[in-house]
């Protein structure tokens, strides 16, 4: 979760981690409208990648709606970058997910 720049709650993310292939998925991100625009979406994407480095992530992978065009400059600002694999969402089958994926560096 992360505080907005007023101090209400400005957004949350989710993710979880495959210890097998020591790959972790940012599983769902949401930012509230009044706060878009003031990082707070930068700062959920790189505390679920600190948390990714602390269990020995290798990679993180996501899925996002290639129409939302914020979320997906979002993500390409953050260094991730599209796998060309997608697949059509089951809740709505007329909306595709493209998979984006970042190499994490050690820091």
């Amino acid at each position: 979760m992360e505080d907005g720049p007023n101090g209400g709650l400005g957004g949350m993310a989710s993710g979880f981690y495959d210890a097998g292939t020591n790959v972790a998925y940012l599983a769902g991100m949401f930012v509230e409208p009044a706060y878009r625009g003031a990082g707070v979406g930068r700062r959920l994407v790189e505390g679920v990648e600190a948390w990714a480095r602390e269990l020995g992530a290798t990679r993180i992978e996501l899925e996002v709606n290639p129409e939302l065009n914020a979320a997906v400059r979002l993500y390409e600002c953050c260094g991730y970058e599209r796998t060309g694999r997608s697949r059509v969402l089951p809740s709505q089958p007329s909306a595709t997910a493209i998979e984006m994926s970042k190499t994490l560096a050690d820091r």
